[in-house]
């Protein structure tokens, strides 16, 4: 009897789907660019809302991946800060140009019988808007300019009550007249 050896069959190797490892891979590469272009965007002063809708991204899912992503959430939120300080700049330089007087660009549109509506761009010059100064004055240098009108009353106290005498068309009352030349 021939005696038989025991054959060693080599291992079953695992099949490997290095397709689900790529598309996981790539997903996590295409997530970081998205957060990366999401961060930029409101670098530039842009809400979640126009962020969500540039990137194809729900709001939601922004909101998700700063709370699985910490330095995401950091970084978006000094971004956000960058973004509105962004923002205040461009107002403020327009309040300023509206105040100094600018030029603006108008498209005008003519038309004439049996001829195509034609387009052409004028260059208009708006004075100076007085609110606009105002505005400007009145927050940047308060102690120089200021249009509100400070008064002072002078007036007897009773319990809950004030009473005071205020001159009606600058003419004084007699109480005042005698008040004042008994001090003299």
């Amino acid at each position: 009897m021939a005696v038989k050896k025991a054959v060693k069959k080599p291992p079953v190797k695992k099949k490997v789907s290095y397709a689900r490892d790529i598309k996981k891979e790539a997903n996590k590469l295409a997530k970081d660019k998205v957060k990366k272009i999401i961060v930029h965007q409101a670098s530039l002063g842009y809400t979640l809302e126009e962020i969500a809708e540039l990137t194809q991204t729900d709001r939601k899912t922004i909101y998700d991946w700063g709370n699985i992503d910490q330095k995401f959430k950091d970084d978006l939120k000094a971004a956000r800060e960058a973004g509105r300080e962004h923002k205040n700049e461009e107002v403020i330089d327009s309040l300023y140009e509206r105040a100094t007087g600018m030029k603006i660009k108008k498209e005008l549109a003519f038309k004439s019988k049996g001829e195509p509506i034609q387009k052409t761009v004028v260059e208009e010059e708006l004075p100076p808007d007085v609110r606009a100064a105002e505005y400007i004055l009145s927050t940047q240098r308060k102690g120089r300019w200021n249009p509100k009108t400070v008064i002072e009353h002078e007036g007897i106290e009773r319990g809950d009550v004030v009473i005071y005498n205020i001159p009606d068309n600058n003419r004084m009352l007699k109480q005042d007249r005698e008040r004042l030349t008994s001090e003299e």
